[in-house]
């Protein structure tokens, strides 16, 4: 055990071992002992320290250590870590865990809310990142990110929405978002402008309005997953 100690420590210092060096020199060790603590912990510093964190046994023995110690920050540390490796269903599902925590600061769920909402839109789970994104919105007021992933996700939800004039509608309730995202943070009015001007494209035009037997300017309520009430606007 001393020698063992001795070798691992000379590794970690000296960088002598590649990632194909660690999984050979960890590989039986994990197969024996994937339920051992303070190996997991080991396997995990050597990794990390050579740079190695794309390795299918580092993310093993990521998953094995949650296993044992079920923290929100390790459960956050595996969804970074599965995003990295674009699989974004495993991603997701450590962000839910990791939420779960009751004694996390407000601002860290909000966060956290917000990077599951961008995880849920990358999947094509739109209505889920509109959830989300409200999440983070609630635990925090003056997230201006959490509003342009909201709008985001409006957005990308429009085809729940029935004909071209309702997927319309749409941009309405996402522009409110972007507004919302460059008054309560100024440092996002730039993209929050770029945004709009796409929004504003796509609004349906006078014509179309008119004959879904409305005003400009009235109170229309969006449909589908979004349930915002917004204003009639007119791209023309």
């Amino acid at each position: 055990e001393r020698t063992r100690a001795s070798i691992d420590k000379m590794i970690l210092e000296e960088d002598i071992l590649s990632c194909v060096g660690l999984d050979l020199y960890f590989g039986s060790r994990f197969e024996r002992n994937s339920g051992d603590k303070d190996l997991l912990e080991k396997m995990i510093s050597s990794y990390s320290y050579a740079g190695c964190n794309q390795s299918d046994l580092y993310a093993a023995a990521s998953e094995k250590l949650y296993e044992i110690d079920l923290s929100a920050e390790s459960a956050h540390n595996l969804a970074l870590l599965f995003i990295g490796r674009d699989d974004l269903d495993k991603a997701a599902w450590y962000l839910q865990m990791a939420v779960l925590d009751e004694n996390l600061p407000d601002e860290t769920r909000a966060e956290w809310f917000y990077e599951l909402s961008i995880v849920s839109l990358a999947k094509g789970d739109h209505c889920e990142a509109v959830n989300f994104a409200r999440e983070a919105g609630a635990y925090r007021n003056d997230y201006g990110k959490a509003y342009m992933a909201l709008g985001d996700a409006f957005i990308a939800s429009r085809t729940q929405l029935g004909d071209e004039f309702q997927q319309q509608t749409a941009y309405w309730a996402a522009a409110d978002m972007y507004q919302a995202a460059a008054r309560v943070d100024p440092a996002l009015a730039g993209e929050s402008t770029e945004k709009l001007a796409i929004c504003t494209a796509n609004y349906p035009n006078k014509e179309d309005i008119f004959f879904q037997d409305l005003q400009a300017e009235s109170n229309f309520r969006v449909g589908g997953c979004i349930q915002e009430y917004t204003t009639v606007r007119s791209r023309d």
